[in-house]
């Protein structure tokens, strides 16, 4: 596989000029709003066997409305004029004759890359339709997007993987990714009461709760820094401003969440008022699968394994402030490690949770030879 930059761009690595492994001639651009039809069309049908729909196709409009080059940019690989079709057979498709015609502006795969941080980029979307899989497109974006977080100044790339898709799982590690963290949402159903019910409801709660009120943050930082589940995240939870992200969790995250009426803490009710826990509220969510109504979304919940009260107060506190955050809420969704210390922690209080974990992978970008 050939590689040619003709970047008129004195940031990005874009366009890239190459060819797929059947040596069809293909062109990686950045993404234009022109092209939101044929990303509908590459997403119409991802998941086959899954009750998820794609999300892409209705999100890629603000992607490209956000891109910028520097923080975010959403890419494009098409196929150039006179190459070759995927199949013979597909001359019995009209839908697909219809497009042949224009394939020097027919876009078969997209993805996404964005900054969390200065040192961390996440990449999301990666699509190829379907009738060009197999072709090497899939690598030929992920090799893409490490370049153009290299030129972001990124010194790390992540993305996750739900653990049934085993395809790009494995598309990531042959890619240079390593294994990372897994995760597990855990899901307080929110009170079924009213407003005024919650809030004064003490619930029989063993611990003291502080939220909005609650600016006092360097012992939550101090609790993270020292916690077990810190290591087992490797510091990362949810990141605040993308959706489905995660980065490094840092002291000012914390302390926006303390001023801003997003962190729950949970103290013992003693003198020294220990934090025993914590929780971040993130956002507002649109399920997956069938169920059509909005959630809330918690960043992390944070407990040390074994301390049952800490557990109980903290779980009881989410479910409060998301009927407190808005009394339609029927659902919530907390980041927990994919470890039985934690999951068993909270099946005892009997919440719900995921049927399945979430993987994540990451690749250091700091070192590697490109040419």
């Amino acid at each position: 596989m050939d590689v040619h930059h003709t970047s008129t761009s004195a940031s990005l690595p874009l366009p890239v000029h190459t060819t797929d492994n059947t040596g069809a001639a293909m062109t990686v651009r950045t993404a234009e709003l022109a092209d939101a039809d044929a990303v509908k069309r590459i997403t119409e049908n991802t998941w086959s066997d899954r009750s998820e729909d794609d999300y892409l196709g209705s999100v890629f409009p603000e992607w490209v409305a956000a891109d910028d080059g520097k923080t975010a940019q959403t890419i494009i690989i098409s196929v150039d004029s006179q190459s070759q079709l995927p199949s013979d057979n597909d001359s019995l498709n009209p839908d697909l004759d219809s497009n042949h015609s224009d394939d020097a502006t027919k876009p078969v795969g997209v993805v996404q890359v964005c900054t969390l941080s200065e040192t961390e980029a996440w990449v999301q979307g990666l699509r190829i339709a379907p009738e060009y899989r197999g072709r090497g497109l899939a690598t030929i974006l992920i090799e893409t997007v490490c370049a153009v977080a290299r030129a972001m100044h990124a010194a790390v790339l992540r993305g996750i993987v739900f653990s049934w898709n085993s395809a790009s799982l494995g598309l990531l590690r042959q890619t240079g990714f390593d294994p990372g963290i897994e995760f597990r949402w855990i899901q307080p159903d929110p009170y079924n009461a009213s407003i005024e019910t919650v809030s004064t409801s003490n619930n029989n709660i063993p611990l003291s709760i502080q939220t909005g009120e609650d600016t006092s943050t360097e012992d939550v930082w101090s609790f993270w820094q020292k916690s077990q589940i810190r290591d087992a995240l490797d510091g990362i939870i949810i990141d605040n401003a993308e959706s489905w992200a995660l980065s490094t969790l840092r002291r000012h995250r914390i302390q926006h969440a303390a001023t801003t009426g997003r962190l729950i803490t949970v103290r013992s009710n003693s003198s020294t008022d220990a934090v025993r826990g914590f929780a971040i509220r993130t956002r507002t969510y649109e399920p997956m699968g069938e169920v059509s109504t909005p959630g809330v979304e918690y960043a992390i919940g944070a407990w040390e394994p074994g301390d049952e009260a800490a557990v109980q107060s903290l779980l009881t506190a989410v479910r409060r402030d998301a009927t407190l955050f808005d009394s339609t809420i029927d659902h919530t969704r907390v980041l927990v490690p994919e470890d039985t210390r934690w999951l068993s922690d909270a099946a005892v209080t009997g919440v719900g949770m995921w049927s399945e974990p979430i993987f994540l992978m990451s690749r250091r970008l700091l070192g590697e030879v490109t040419g």
